[in-house]
């Protein structure tokens, strides 16, 4: 069973895929519209999976300064108000 994370995974290598395809010149016009057309439903949840990736390494780093034992207790504070 795939997973959802492989799922979402599956999503953004499809637009990548799409993207890649539409430099083509081979492409006729029926193809051209039928790929802007997946590209444009496939581009809310691209944004989303990158946007969540980017808040999880967010939180990543800022529980590696909350982890640090060399920062200073403010510094501590704001990583976890984060």
């Amino acid at each position: 069973m795939v997973s959802f994370v492989e799922k979402l995974g599956n999503v953004v290598n499809r637009y990548d895929e799409i993207q890649s395809l539409l430099s083509s010149p081979n492409l006729n016009s029926d193809e051209l519209v039928k790929m802007n057309k997946e590209l444009a439903n496939l581009l809310p949840v691209v944004e989303a999976v990158h946007s969540y990736n980017a808040m999880l390494k967010d939180m990543d780093d800022a529980k590696s300064m909350m982890d640090d034992a060399e920062l200073d207790k403010e510094m501590r504070e704001m990583a976890e108000m984060e």
